[in-house]
């Protein structure tokens, strides 16, 4: 007869294996240095807290107890007007946080970017991308159309 703990057993470490193979890869990274090649994590809770705990010293009200068991990516830049200091973060957050309507500790700083994603790897800064051929069709069309008239 299989005994309750076994069972308890099997059950948890098959939600972690679970929770690792469908966990969300977001880009990290909490300075502008880490950020020119963030590295791609899989989010867990201790990701998520790493990034609170970075939140918590650029925010008030970040409810460093808060925990979830769903996570969305983030980026976010922060600029100074003081200091003309520029603070980059990207990580994994608690769908729980809403991070974007914080309100920033130091009165001199603005929010310059902010989002939350939730698809692998959707907090890169390439998520803007200009197609190849629109700015082809603008480099070689503006000339003819002044040439022309």
């Amino acid at each position: 007869m299989i005994s309750n703990k076994l069972i308890v057993g099997i059950v948890t470490i098959s939600f972690f294996c679970i929770s690792i193979i469908n966990a969300l890869k977001c880009y990290t990274c909490y300075d502008k240095q880490g950020c020119v090649n963030p590295t791609l994590d899989s989010c867990n809770p201790g990701l998520a807290n790493e990034t609170n705990l970075y939140l918590n010293a650029q925010f008030l009200d970040v409810d460093l107890n808060l925990t979830h068991t769903s996570y969305y990516c983030l980026f976010y830049t922060v600029h100074n007007d003081y200091t003309n200091d520029i603070y980059y973060s990207k990580g994994c957050v608690y769908k729980s946080v809403d991070v974007c309507s914080l309100e920033l500790r130091d009165y001199r700083s603005a929010v310059r970017t902010c989002y939350t994603c939730n698809n692998n790897r959707c907090n890169s800064a390439e998520h803007i991308k200009v197609p190849t051929t629109f700015i082809v069709l603008l480099l070689v069309g503006i000339p003819k159309y002044l040439m022309r008239h």
